[in-house]
Formats: structure tokens, C-alpha cells, sequence
């Protein structure tokens, strides 16, 4: 019997070596390339960062942009000047340092800003659109006046500087239902703004809420007009409606009153239910 030669021990050995040889070559060279890479991958962020970093320089030490108009729109009460000292900014400060957050933060804390919008127009430009909040009413706190918006919320204190004279909007504290008759205060602002009502704001000195009246008093003519409302039974949107018609009823008598010229001689009109009723002043004797 022949046997077939077989692999010796040591052969094998040889064998599993060379592959093994060309394993490792193969993983180093990959670690190598793979090495490369990231080193060029870092090197071009460097740069880029680099670059970012001296174009920003060059960018914020230009004079080019630096700010040279400040420009504002949507103020009335405030000044110009008020804004600006509110806003911290200066001329020949480089647009790109200017902090929109901060400033707008800065100007919204202000009393009477409604909303802001900020942006900047290159190259040398902040552009500050505002939206201030409408004084419609004085009210009075702790014996000072101070101005309210068309909700009868607080704006500011009333000052000597840029005066506005106001009607002096009193709610009854006893009033059960106050949150209920100040949600009356916008659409009394929008009868008086669209003149649906015979007097003006100027011709106004006060208005008084009560759970159920609402009383105006006026300068010029001197006399006291008061609607009936039922701040519980009634829905807020019928409340609304019905003082619009009172309003309305309220427009024919005072034209008729003043087309007869007694007008001056009127102490009060009460509006009831639909109906108005005209009080007189006393004849001296």
C-alpha cells in the first residue's frame, strides 16, 4: 500500500504564518490611511476656523459698518430720544457687535412698548419698529394718577413731561362683577372712537362702573349721563349690543335737546331699558 505524502507539522506552521504576516500589513495600512485622513480632516477645520476668525475680525473692525442711522417708527408717546437711552446703542458702533436679544429686551421693559420688532439693514443701519400701548383712562393708585390702557390696566404714572389729559375711569370696588363690567371698557373706547356717542373723549371728565350702570360725566356740558347694565344675566356680547343701541337712543335725544337748545340746561340722562329719561337743573329764583 502506497500512503500519500501529508503535510508535515512545521508546513502548516509556514502556511498560517504568511497569511497571517499579510493580515497585519494590511490593518497598518489602513490605520495609516485612516490616520491621514482625520489629520487632513482636522487641518481643514483649523482652517476654516482660522479663516472665520480673521473674517470676523476683519468684519467687526471694519468702519465700513460701523452704525451711523439709527431709524424708528410706531412712537407717539415716547420721544426719539427716550428710545435711544432705553436702547444703549451709539453711533460709530460696529453693527455686528450690536446684541438684538439685549436689545430688545432692553426696550421691551419699557412701560409703554407694546411690542418691538429690531433688525439690521447693512452696512450701517438699526432699523426699531414699535407698537405702544394706548392710554385711553386715568385711574388712580395710592392717591397718584397713573395711565391705562383700554382694558383699565396700568401703564404708567402720569407725569408733568408730555401730559395727556384722560377721563379718570373709577370702578366700584364693591362691585361683585368687576372683571366682568371692565370687559364693557373696549367696545365704551370704540363707541367713543367711532363718535357713535353725542360727546367726544375731550368733552369727558370720568367714567364710573358699577355691577350695574355705567356713568359718564361730563365738563362741557356739565351733566351726568348714565346706562343701565345687568352685569349677571346678561351674556357679554348682548351687553355690547345693547349698549350700542342705548347709544344710539342716547345720539337722538341729545340732538333733538341741543336742536332746542335746552342742552345746557340738562343735570343728567339716564337711558333705562330702551328708554331715556332727561333730567333738568333747577331754575334760580
Amino acid at each position: 500500500m502506497v500512503r500519500k505524502p501529508s503535510l508535515s507539522r512545521g508546513n502548516r506552521y509556514l502556511y498560517n504564518s504568511g497569511s497571517a504576516g499579510h493580515g497585519s500589513g494590511a490593518l497598518l495600512k489602513a490605520i495609516l490611511v485612516l490616520g491621514v485622513k482625520i489629520l487632513l480632516g482636522l487641518g481643514f477645520i483649523a482652517g476654516i476656523s482660522l479663516g472665520l476668525i480673521y473674517g470676523y475680525r476683519l468684519v467687526t473692525g471694519s468702519e465700513y459698518f460701523a452704525l451711523k442711522k439709527q431709524e424708528i417708527t410706531g412712537n407717539n408717546h415716547l420721544t426719539y430720544g427716550d428710545i435711544i437711552s432705553r436702547a444703549g446703542v451709539e453711533l460709530g458702533e460696529n453693527i455686528f457687535k450690536i446684541n438684538i436679544d439685549e436689545l430688545y429686551w432692553r426696550l421691551s421693559r419699557n412701560p409703554w412698548i407694546k411690542s418691538v420688532y429690531i433688525r439690521r439693514e447693512l452696512p450701517d443701519m438699526i432699523r426699531i419698529n414699535l407698537t405702544e400701548r394706548r392710554p385711553c383712562f386715568w385711574i388712580q393708585e395710592n392717591k397718584r394718577l397713573a395711565y391705562a390702557d383700554k382694558m383699565g390696566n396700568r401703564i404708567a404714572e402720569v407725569l408733568p413731561k408730555r401730559f395727556i389729559s384722560l377721563p379718570l375711569l373709577y370702578v366700584d370696588a364693591r362691585c361683585p362683577y368687576g372683571a366682568q363690567v371692565k370687559q364693557m371698557l373696549p367696545t365704551i373706547v370704540s363707541l367713543l372712537d367711532q363718535k357713535m356717542c353725542p360727546f367726544s373723549w375731550q368733552d369727558l371728565a370720568g367714567i364710573h362702573l358699577s355691577s350695574d350702570r355705567i356713568e359718564f360725566f361730563l365738563e362741557d356740558p356739565s351733566l351726568k349721563v348714565s346706562l343701565d347694565i345687568d352685569a349677571v344675566g346678561c351674556p357679554g356680547g348682548d351687553k355690547i349690543s345693547a349698549l350700542a343701541k342705548d347709544g344710539q337712543k342716547l345720539a337722538l335725544v341729545w340732538r333733538d335737546l341741543r336742536h332746542r337748545g335746552e342742552l345746557d340746561r340738562v343735570d343728567k340722562i339716564h337711558v333705562l331699558q330702551g328708554q331715556v329719561w332727561v333730567g333738568f337743573k333747577k331754575k334760580l329764583e
